[in-house]
């Protein structure tokens, strides 16, 4: 199996702040190096939502159909 990175988020904590912020309204708290402690709330707070705005996207050659087509299937039940 080859697994390759294509793509990643450049400063994933800061877009999840971000987003984090636009749901809590509070822009005016953001500050140098405020992304940890926010994040660390949020998740404390079960507001996990914010994390999927972070990707990663992956190339993967060389596993079995079997694998391909769990994968499929696990990509249209998130889909859906």
């Amino acid at each position: 199996m080859k697994v390759k990175l294509l793509s990643i988020t450049s400063n994933p904590e800061k877009l999840i702040e971000i987003a984090g912020r636009a749901s809590h309204l509070s822009f005016n708290r953001q500050g140098k190096n405020s992304e940890k402690n926010f994040i660390k709330m949020l998740i404390k707070r079960g507001h996990t939502s914010v994390l999927e705005h972070v990707y990663a996207t992956f190339n993967i050659s060389g596993v079995s159909r079997v694998l391909t087509h769990h994968l499929e299937l696990l990509s249209r039940q998130v889909l859906s």
